[in-house]
Protein backbone atom coordinates (compact mmCIF):
# COMPACT_ATOMS: atom_id res chain seq x y z
CA UNK A 1 0.00 0.00 0.00
CA UNK A 2 1.66 3.37 -0.66
CA UNK A 3 1.00 6.13 1.89
CA UNK A 4 1.50 9.95 0.43
CA UNK A 5 1.16 12.75 2.29
CA UNK A 6 -0.08 16.19 0.92
CA UNK A 7 1.13 18.88 2.25
CA UNK A 8 -1.06 22.22 1.97
CA UNK A 9 -0.14 25.95 2.65
CA UNK A 10 -2.01 27.68 5.82
CA UNK A 11 -4.91 29.80 4.68
CA UNK A 12 -4.51 32.11 7.53
CA UNK A 13 -1.05 33.09 6.12
CA UNK A 14 -2.70 33.53 2.89
CA UNK A 15 -5.61 35.30 4.05
CA UNK A 16 -3.39 37.73 6.35
CA UNK A 17 -0.99 38.15 3.44
CA UNK A 18 -3.89 38.83 0.89
CA UNK A 19 -5.36 41.72 2.77
CA UNK A 20 -1.75 42.89 3.63
CA UNK A 21 -1.35 43.29 -0.10
CA UNK A 22 -4.95 44.83 -0.81
CA UNK A 23 -3.87 47.18 1.81
CA UNK A 24 -0.92 47.97 0.25
CA UNK A 25 -2.64 48.44 -3.40
CA UNK A 26 -4.92 50.85 -1.83
CA UNK A 27 -2.29 52.51 -0.67
CA UNK A 28 -0.22 53.03 -3.82
CA UNK A 29 -3.46 54.45 -5.52
CA UNK A 30 -3.93 57.19 -3.16
CA UNK A 31 -0.38 57.74 -3.45
CA UNK A 32 -0.64 57.90 -7.26
CA UNK A 33 -4.19 59.92 -7.25
CA UNK A 34 -2.14 62.53 -5.26
CA UNK A 35 1.08 62.60 -6.85
CA UNK A 36 3.77 64.60 -6.02
CA UNK A 37 4.11 67.19 -3.22
CA UNK A 38 6.20 69.88 -4.02
CA UNK A 39 6.37 70.99 -0.40
CA UNK A 40 7.03 67.87 0.82
CA UNK A 41 10.12 67.43 3.06
CA UNK A 42 11.30 64.28 1.89
CA UNK A 43 12.65 64.93 -1.60
CA UNK A 44 11.21 61.39 -3.10
CA UNK A 45 7.81 63.03 -2.64
CA UNK A 46 8.78 65.97 -4.48
CA UNK A 47 10.23 64.28 -7.21
CA UNK A 48 7.65 62.78 -10.16
CA UNK A 49 9.59 60.15 -11.52
CA UNK A 50 10.12 59.08 -8.09
CA UNK A 51 6.19 59.12 -6.59
CA UNK A 52 5.12 58.00 -10.33
CA UNK A 53 7.65 55.44 -11.08
CA UNK A 54 7.97 53.65 -7.85
CA UNK A 55 3.85 53.62 -7.10
CA UNK A 56 3.51 51.78 -10.48
CA UNK A 57 5.95 49.32 -9.59
CA UNK A 58 4.83 49.01 -5.82
CA UNK A 59 0.72 49.22 -7.29
CA UNK A 60 2.05 46.49 -10.00
CA UNK A 61 3.79 44.13 -7.50
CA UNK A 62 1.13 44.19 -4.91
CA UNK A 63 -1.40 43.42 -6.86
CA UNK A 64 0.69 40.79 -8.14
CA UNK A 65 1.14 38.98 -4.70
CA UNK A 66 -2.79 39.69 -4.23
CA UNK A 67 -3.42 37.30 -6.99
CA UNK A 68 -1.06 34.74 -6.35
CA UNK A 69 -3.02 34.56 -2.79
CA UNK A 70 -6.52 34.94 -4.22
CA UNK A 71 -5.19 31.88 -6.47
CA UNK A 72 -4.04 29.81 -4.01
CA UNK A 73 -6.73 29.72 -1.77
CA UNK A 74 -9.37 29.61 -4.62
CA UNK A 75 -7.33 26.81 -6.13
CA UNK A 76 -5.19 25.22 -3.30
CA UNK A 77 -2.20 23.01 -4.67
CA UNK A 78 0.15 20.82 -2.78
CA UNK A 79 3.11 22.57 -1.62
CA UNK A 80 4.90 19.29 -0.48
CA UNK A 81 4.32 16.04 -1.58
CA UNK A 82 5.81 13.18 0.55
CA UNK A 83 5.55 9.50 -0.92
CA UNK A 84 7.04 5.89 -1.08
CA UNK A 85 8.68 7.42 -4.61
CA UNK A 86 10.23 10.19 -3.51
CA UNK A 87 9.84 14.07 -2.35
CA UNK A 88 8.33 17.00 -4.35
CA UNK A 89 8.73 20.60 -2.58
CA UNK A 90 6.65 22.73 -4.94
CA UNK A 91 6.84 26.34 -3.46
CA UNK A 92 6.92 30.11 -4.13
CA UNK A 93 10.96 29.35 -4.62
CA UNK A 94 10.04 26.82 -7.20
CA UNK A 95 9.65 23.02 -7.95
CA UNK A 96 11.92 20.60 -6.85
CA UNK A 97 11.34 16.91 -7.08
CA UNK A 98 13.68 14.23 -6.14
CA UNK A 99 13.46 10.01 -5.19
CA UNK A 100 14.57 8.58 -1.89
CA UNK A 101 17.53 7.34 -3.50
CA UNK A 102 19.10 10.61 -4.75
CA UNK A 103 19.16 11.77 -0.66
CA UNK A 104 21.71 11.30 1.78
CA UNK A 105 19.19 12.58 4.72
CA UNK A 106 17.58 15.56 6.12
CA UNK A 107 18.38 18.19 8.77
CA UNK A 108 16.03 20.40 10.82
CA UNK A 109 17.42 24.78 10.53
CA UNK A 110 15.90 26.86 13.44
CA UNK A 111 13.77 24.46 14.85
CA UNK A 112 11.09 24.89 12.23
CA UNK A 113 13.16 24.33 8.64
CA UNK A 114 13.31 20.84 7.07
CA UNK A 115 16.48 20.65 4.53
CA UNK A 116 16.54 17.44 2.72
CA UNK A 117 20.03 16.98 1.66
CA UNK A 118 21.03 15.61 -1.79
CA UNK A 119 23.99 13.47 -2.87
CA UNK A 120 25.25 14.63 -5.83
CA UNK A 121 23.67 18.54 -5.78
CA UNK A 122 25.97 20.06 -8.71
CA UNK A 123 24.33 17.33 -11.09
CA UNK A 124 20.77 17.54 -9.89
CA UNK A 125 21.17 21.95 -10.74
CA UNK A 126 22.34 21.62 -13.74
CA UNK A 127 19.60 19.12 -14.58
CA UNK A 128 17.14 21.92 -14.02
CA UNK A 129 16.18 24.21 -17.20
CA UNK A 130 18.49 26.57 -17.13
CA UNK A 131 17.35 30.72 -16.30
CA UNK A 132 15.44 30.65 -12.78
CA UNK A 133 15.01 27.43 -11.58
CA UNK A 134 18.75 26.70 -11.69
CA UNK A 135 19.14 30.20 -10.13
CA UNK A 136 16.72 29.24 -7.50
CA UNK A 137 18.30 26.38 -6.75
CA UNK A 138 21.54 27.68 -6.21
CA UNK A 139 20.61 30.25 -3.97
CA UNK A 140 18.51 27.69 -1.97
CA UNK A 141 21.43 25.57 -2.25
CA UNK A 142 24.24 28.74 -0.61
CA UNK A 143 21.86 29.68 2.23
CA UNK A 144 20.40 26.31 3.38
CA UNK A 145 22.73 23.30 1.52
CA UNK A 146 19.60 21.92 -0.60
CA UNK A 147 17.14 23.29 -3.17
CA UNK A 148 15.04 21.43 -1.33
CA UNK A 149 13.35 23.13 2.03
CA UNK A 150 10.47 22.60 3.79
CA UNK A 151 9.47 25.55 5.98
CA UNK A 152 6.48 24.68 8.04
CA UNK A 153 5.28 27.42 9.19
CA UNK A 154 3.72 28.11 6.66
CA UNK A 155 1.99 24.87 6.15
CA UNK A 156 -1.06 22.66 7.49
CA UNK A 157 0.94 20.40 9.20
CA UNK A 158 2.57 19.71 12.44
CA UNK A 159 6.38 19.28 12.16
CA UNK A 160 6.31 16.27 13.80
CA UNK A 161 4.29 15.05 11.35
CA UNK A 162 6.85 15.94 8.56
CA UNK A 163 9.42 13.82 10.17
CA UNK A 164 7.56 10.89 10.78
CA UNK A 165 6.84 10.38 7.01
CA UNK A 166 10.55 11.68 6.42
CA UNK A 167 12.05 9.14 8.88
CA UNK A 168 10.32 6.59 6.49
CA UNK A 169 12.93 7.00 3.80
CA UNK A 170 16.21 9.40 4.56
CA UNK A 171 18.17 9.82 8.19
CA UNK A 172 18.19 12.33 10.04
CA UNK A 173 21.73 14.19 9.68
CA UNK A 174 22.32 16.90 12.79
Amino acid sequence: MSSQLAIYQKKTKLIIGGLAMAVMAFGMVVMLWIGPNPDSIFRFFRSPLMVYGLGCAGLLLSLWLLWFAMKSLSKPKPRVMISDDGLIVDGFTGRFAGKWSDFTGYTIKNKSIFVILHKDLKTYISSLPSGRPQQTAQALSRRFGSPFVIETPILETEMSTIEKHLQKHLKSIF
